[in-house]
């Protein structure tokens, strides 16, 4: 933009010496959003999501402002990031996503809508809006072997990724089997025989969407489990 001087005063003796022309340089740079997810993603991890915003060149641009962070799944939820000199990051809780996007399967988006700076009294910078995606699967493990005292105890983790609260779990072996001990935080425990066992959620507590149970069993052969939800549908089962 250029300013032009008005035309110039008659009359007086005075010498001459208009206004000046001011010169606004506007310059336009078309960033690139960078993107890293950390994988694979545990459901008692943390999910990590942080880049930074380059020119053409892929140099780091020394700019502070903010990005907006998308995850969706079957449902979605937006989230904010500052971006200080260049950079940003946004770390959340595996779990915390799983609740919030209802899918263990999860879309990213990031996206920065540009700005403008002024530089100096004579100098506008525009930059321009970007965004970026990657997607990542969050994971539970199922069955986890250790060894403890000389007893083989077997840790089994039952992960819930569906819309029903987990009400009961029963444990049982065949007649040549035994469970020794079953134990699972937030159940009470019902010993039916040395081959049956029965988990039911306490008075006051919720296994809902992505939450686990984690069970601590010693046995001695095969053992079968069955999940049932608060209406006493069956919804997994398995053995160990």
């Amino acid at each position: 933009m250029t300013l032009s001087p008005p035309a110039p005063l008659v009359g007086g003796g005075g010498e001459g010496g208009g206004i000046p022309v001011i010169q606004i340089q506007r310059s336009t740079v078309q960033p690139t959003l960078t993107l890293n997810v950390s994988k694979p993603v545990s459901i008692d991890k943390q999910l990590t999501i942080s880049g930074m915003i380059t020119d053409e060149k892929g140099n780091r641009l020394d700019i502070n402002g903010i990005v907006s962070i998308t995850l969706q799944g079957i449902l979605s939820k937006v989230y904010t990031a500052e971006l200080n000199d260049g950079e940003y990051s946004l770390t959340l809780d595996a779990v915390e996503v799983l609740r919030a996007v209802k899918s263990r399967d999860v879309n990213i988006t990031v996206s920065f809508n540009g700005m403008e700076v002024q530089v100096t009294p004579s100098r506008i910078v525009e930059y321009k809006a970007t965004e970026n995606r990657d997607e990542a699967s969050i994971t539970a493990d199922t069955i986890i072997e250790k060894v403890r005292t000389g007893k083989k105890a077997i840790m089994l983790t039952l992960e819930n990724f569906t819309d029903m609260s987990i009400a009961k779990i029963t444990l049982h072996t065949a007649e040549d089997g035994k469970i020794v001990v079953a134990k699972a935080k937030d159940f009470d425990r019902k010993r039916i025989s040395m081959q049956e066992v029965e988990l039911t959620v306490k008075n006051g507590k919720s296994i809902t969407f992505a939450d686990l149970v984690k069970i601590g069993i010693v046995k001695e052969g095969k053992v079968m489990y069955r999940v049932y939800d608060d209406t006493g549908k069956l919804i997994k089962e398995g053995s160990i």
